[in-house]
């Protein structure tokens, strides 16, 4: 799975098992289409699975945190907010602190536009985005599952 890049390929998403072969295995001229229609795909099924809603003109995205993993990465979906696994341990804010920096550097905004609405304490957070259309939140984190 080199050919993807990162670390950010995620098995939970529909399309996961199909990745190595709709990239890697193709040539190399049907690559380009088929990561269009890939990320098409993952930027559909996360509209209809993710809770992203807009308020006072930022957009909220439903986050569920996995504190001390191993590294930052999307893992995928939970009950409707986005499963993100973040390196830091939940000890004096670094978690969240984490979080921000992380979804701040796949959605490509600074890590001020993104700030804690819901659940400093908890699993379940809420993350206010400015900056950014719900439609571009959407397409930015589909296009960081591949």
């Amino acid at each position: 799975y080199a050919a993807l890049g990162s670390s950010a390929y995620c098995t939970s998403t529909p399309a996961g098992p199909f990745i190595a072969r709709l990239v890697i295995a193709a040539p190399a001229a049907l690559r380009h289409d088929n990561l269009c229609r890939l990320r098409a795909y993952l930027g559909h099924w996360l509209m209809q699975e993710l809770k992203v809603s807009e308020k006072s003109g930022m957009i909220l995205l439903a986050v569920r945190v996995q504190p001390r993993a191993g590294a930052n990465r999307i893992a995928g979906c939970h009950n409707g907010a986005l499963k993100v696994r973040v390196a830091a341990p939940p000890v004096q804010n670094r978690a969240n602190l984490e979080l921000l920096r992380f979804l701040a550097s796949l959605l490509g905004l600074q890590t001020k536009d993104l700030c804690l609405v819901r659940g400093p304490k908890s699993r379940d957070k809420s993350v206010g985005i400015k900056g950014l259309t719900r439609d571009q939140v959407v397409e930015r984190l589909a296009r960081s599952l591949i």
